[in-house]
């Protein structure tokens, strides 16, 4: 008997749903789900929830609330998304009145539907949301059913069906590429320019003069025509006033909103000009909190610090702002996201380490099997990678940390508490000899070693290569348990670019809590080799230890190829008249007429009197004719032979 598995209509539907909120997630940096407590919203979050369940939406719900809900709505929206733990962001309508942004409509028919346009547009660039989930049924208005799954938006947060992008099949482009638009706005210019000059030429060779004037008037009214173009939806224009939710400048009006002038406001005015809200945050909070950790350094000595993540932390200016703690302390604390997040491969191990301390973590490489908040996990895997400070600010990280007899608190700071992790010092003897993987290399690296780093600190620690005397392993294979001697390690030593330290014994393997890279060399033992998760280990063979990162053949090799460049580059710029015989090969110019220097040809015979006589005509081509203003002295005669 044959059975069959079918779908119906609606299962289909929801099933292709999933799909969109995953693909979203996965290919936008910022998404964010609306959220007003009608069907269609409710339908959405469950939608998101079953998409991503049993763990926390990837994302913030974002309710722009005009301020004439019901209590009961409201009620069901703080209760629902606090069952999912969702993060909440109220856009006010009403803040955007207070504010001036937009203007109440009185009448009758007065409503504040047309005025959630400014406060979400506002709210998209004050949190830069890069995508927005919606719920819309296509049968309930045309200008809809005209919309694909991915609805791109202009500048100005305009629909542009002209601007939408195919979907084949389940296949849709998130891409977002600012290039493609600026360079499309510097083509506009450049076309407008040759055109100017074009339109200045002919009326030099019709008139005999005016083209310069003709040019220069055109682009000052060009200029300004762009200025008021671009300032009317910036609101930037001199004299400009709102009127409602739009806005007027002279004879012109408009409800565009360029994101622009926001973006860079909150992009380019600094650390220092961030202020706080009701949830803290600001300058001087996170001046505060570096402050702290410095002093907490110079108590307690330098090492990593790992800190909750939490979407909000945007209140310093970017989540990213405590990347800089390492610059404030003079590189005494280090950040592990500063130090890995760019390029090291430890940066997964890092991402599943913030998953188990962060209540709500970012999780932003993807493919890893991230766990939920588990404190004793985490402090596992901070004493596995040699991280001795800890720092949270949540109810539930901060109570299970102060209730654990591994995490110490040395200090507070604003929202912050600050614990000293035991037992993580970046340089200690294993409990285990490692194996060393027989099967895997650098290339196939990352997924056995997150299955050894998800087991916690108290198994066989996998190595690329090592000493004769260690066992090889297949990636499915579990070793066998062999135990080492304890050995002391004391007088640690760590700068940017090496480590020191001091054993009582030698032969027995030590674990280096840096990041592994071919560059790493050692000196008083072998190695170093590739430890799980992605650290170093080395074998003693000398009391001291000294690892050093240095340069590689293919370091030296793009450094003379870079300074190679360079001299040519001086070369080149010496030379008077540089000419290369296969020019004309790659000028593609050159294939078509040259219709622009046969205006200029033509314009320049009208100017001196030689379009009407064949001979002369042919002499302006063949040579290089000087400008008419050119063919007087100061008196006014004639320069040249026989003047």
């Amino acid at each position: 008997m044959t059975t069959t598995y079918e779908l119906t209509d609606l299962d289909q539907l929801e099933a292709e749903s999933i799909h969109i909120f995953r693909e979203v997630a996965a290919e936008f940096e910022c998404p964010c789900l609306l959220f007003s407590g009608g069907k269609d919203s409710i339908v959405m979050l469950r939608l998101a929830e079953k998409a991503f369940s049993p763990a926390r939406l990837p994302f913030p719900v974002m309710h722009v609330d005009t301020g004439h809900n019901f209590p009961e709505v409201l009620d069901f929206r703080d209760r629902r998304l606090a069952e999912l733990g969702a993060r909440l962001v109220v856009a006010s309508v009403q803040q955007s009145i207070d504010e001036g942004r937009v203007t109440e409509e009185t009448g009758p028919r007065a409503s504040r539907n047309r005025l959630q346009t400014t406060t979400l547009l506002d709210a998209i660039g004050e949190h830069r949301f890069d995508a927005l989930f919606g719920g819309a049924r296509r049968d309930e208005e045309k200008a809809r059913a005209k919309e694909r799954v991915y609805s791109f938006r202009d500048d100005f947060g305009q629909w542009d069906p002209k601007n939408q992008r195919p979907e084949l099949w389940n296949l849709y482009n998130g891409r977002i590429l600012p290039a493609y638009y600026l360079c499309a706005y510097l083509l506009a210019g450049l076309a407008v320019a040759e055109v100017l000059r074009l339109l200045g030429r002919l009326v030099d060779g019709l008139v005999g003069l005016g083209g310069r004037t003709v040019a220069g008037v055109g682009t000052v009214v060009a200029t300004l025509a762009a200025l008021v173009v671009l300032g009317l939806p910036l609101r930037a224009l001199p004299g400009g006033s709102m009127d409602g939710n739009a806005y007027r400048w002279l004879a012109w009006e408009t409800e565009d909103l360029n994101l622009g002038r926001s973006w860079a406001r909150w992009n380019f005015s600094g650390y220092e000009e961030r202020t706080g809200d009701a949830s803290g945050g600001g300058w001087d909070e996170l001046r505060a909190f570096t402050a702290t950790m410095e002093a907490v350094a110079g108590e307690h000595g330098c090492g990593r610090l790992m800190w909750e993540y939490k979407r909000d932390l945007t209140r310093y200016g970017t989540p990213m702002a405590l990347m800089l703690v390492p610059m404030w302390t003079d590189g005494c604390v280090g950040s592990m996201e500063g130090l890995y997040f760019e390029s090291s491969t430890t940066t997964p191990f890092h991402f599943l380490v913030q998953s188990e301390l962060s209540p709500a973590p970012s999780r932003a490489q993807r493919h890893l099997p991230y766990r939920g908040f588990t404190l004793e996990q985490g402090l596992e895997h901070l004493r596995q990678l040699g991280v001795p400070y800890y720092a949270a600010f949540s109810e539930q990280p901060v109570n299970e940390a102060r209730a654990h007899p591994a995490f110490t608190e040395v200090a507070n700071s604003g929202p912050w508490t600050v614990f000293l992790v035991d037992g993580a010092p970046l340089v200690e003897g294993l409990e285990f000899e490692p194996a060393a993987w027989a099967d895997v290399d650098h290339g196939t690296w990352l997924d056995p070693a997150v299955e050894v780093f998800q087991q916690g600190d108290g198994v066989v620690q996998r190595s690329i290569g090592g000493p004769d005397a260690w066992q090889r392993v297949a990636a499915d294979e579990e070793p066998e348990q062999r135990l080492l001697d304890p050995v002391v390690v004391s007088g640690i030593e760590a700068g940017i670019d090496r480590v020191s330290f001091e054993v009582d014994r030698t032969g027995v393997p030590v674990v280096v809590k840096v990041s592994y890279f071919p560059n790493w060399s050692v000196e008083g033992a072998d190695g170093p080799w590739r430890l799980t998760p992605n650290l170093m280990v080395v074998v003693p063979t000398d009391g001291s230890v000294t690892l050093t990162y240095g340069r590689t053949g293919i370091d030296v090799l793009a450094s003379l190829l870079t300074i190679t460049g360079l001299v040519v580059l001086v070369v080149l710029w010496r030379r008077r008249e540089p000419t290369w015989p296969m020019a004309a090969w790659y000028d593609v110019l050159g294939t078509v007429p040259d219709v622009d220097g046969a205006v200029d040809r033509w314009a320049d015979r009208r100017s001196i009197g030689t379009d009407d006589d064949p001979d002369c005509a042919e002499l302006a081509d063949s040579a290089d004719v000087p400008d008419p203003a050119d063919l007087a002295d100061s008196d006014g005669d004639p320069e040249g032979p026989g003047a």
